[in-house]
This record gives C-alpha cells, sequence and structure tokens, in this order.
C-alpha cells in the first residue's frame, strides 16, 4: 500500500490551479468593466438629456440634414448668456 502513494504523480495540478488563478482575474476584470461602462453611460445619458433638452441637435450624425440641424443648433446657442460658471466647475471636477 505504501509502494502505491509514491507512485502517484501530482505533476498537473499547477495547471489546475493556474487555470483557476486565470479565471478569478477575468471574472474581476469583467465586472470591473461592466461597473465602470454602466456608469460612464448613466453619466453619457444625464449630459446627452440635458444638451437635448435644451437644443434641437440630433444626437448622431449620419447625413446633411442631421449636421445642418446640429450647426443651426450650435449657432443658435448664446453661451455667454447661457454658460453657468458653477455648473461648469462640477462637471470638470466630476471628469477628475
Amino acid at each position: 500500500m505504501k509502494h502505491f502513494f509514491n507512485d502517484r504523480s501530482e505533476q498537473g495540478v499547477g495547471h489546475l490551479v493556474l487555470l483557476l488563478g486565470i479565471v478569478v482575474i477575468a471574472a474581476v476584470a469583467f465586472v470591473g468593466y461592466r461597473v465602470a461602462t454602466d456608469k460612464n453611460s448613466s453619466t453619457s445619458s444625464e449630459s446627452s438629456q440635458a444638451t437635448t433638452a435644451e437644443t434641437a441637435a440630433p444626437q448622431t450624425i449620419s447625413n446633411t440634414k442631421d449636421l445642418e440641424q446640429a450647426q443651426s443648433a450650435v449657432d443658435s446657442s448664446n453661451l455667454d448668456s447661457d454658460l453657468n460658471p458653477s455648473q461648469m466647475d462640477s462637471d470638470v471636477n466630476s471628469l477628475l
């Protein structure tokens, strides 16, 4: 019986540990990516909703009509009176 335990080979265990470590790292990276993209998409959707509420610019520009509509929305905005310095400071701080 003692001879049986001495002949047992345990060479494949290291590969399993390495594979398990890779799976754990991949799972953590996937969860981190999902959290980061969810945070960015909610911030982007809030800012795009504010932009579309204030202007009539299209969200995506896919043709000449959309480009002209976006240009007229930018041209019609009055940056001096529409600019809110405290809002701009909070937006810049949120990016940092």
